[in-house]
């Protein structure tokens, strides 16, 4: 059946499909001769009918469940981080920033953060955002202070093998004293 059917037109297929009782928008919506080919099929099947305009698309319910899910995930690690030891750690001010203020609470196992003035750095794990001020010394969650170390020293390294203050490995003087 198939072969017949890649030797019609997509216009032809398109036809085809909506005398099969698919919706005309629908229908137009193909682009190609194996989306067609594909729903007529299955049409002829009818054990799956396939909608390709609106098969990719969330059902209200599948949304709530998914959306659901996010937020139990977030507040599993939010709940998770609130038990941990707290650690004293400061980001500090780049060059025209001023010192963040951020109040926060907990509500319900959760910290919830209110950024007021400043300038602040956020941290998200798993859909959960901390967030720290940066310039003053802080108290957040070991696994918060660890991942934010991490970050920092990466960002302290980048660039190291083109500055101009690294050491020449065949002169053993700095690369700038070249110049």
């Amino acid at each position: 059946m198939s072969k017949k059917l890649m030797e019609l037109t997509l216009k032809q297929l398109k036809e085809k499909v909506k005398k099969s009782g698919l919706d005309e928008a629908v229908a137009n919506s193909f682009t190609t001769k194996a989306q067609v080919i594909g729903v007529l099929g299955a049409l002829k099947d009818k054990t799956k009918l396939v909608d390709p305009a609106t098969s990719a698309i969330e059902t209200p319910k599948e949304k709530k469940s998914s959306d659901k899910a996010w937020l139990s995930k977030r507040d599993r690690m939010g709940r998770h981080l609130e038990k941990q030891t707290k650690v004293s750690f400061m980001i500090p001010l780049l060059a025209g920033e001023k010192v963040g203020v951020v109040e926060s609470r907990v509500v319900n196992g959760i910290r919830e953060f209110n950024h007021i003035s400043g300038a602040v750095k956020e941290k998200n794990i798993n859909g959960y955002k901390w967030v720290l001020p940066k310039g003053m010394m802080t108290r957040v969650p070991e696994q918060v202070c660890e991942l934010l170390s991490r970050e920092m020293n990466v960002m302290a390294t980048i660039g190291k093998d083109v500055s101009l203050d690294r050491i020449d490995k065949k002169t053993n003087r700095p690369v700038g004293d070249a110049l």
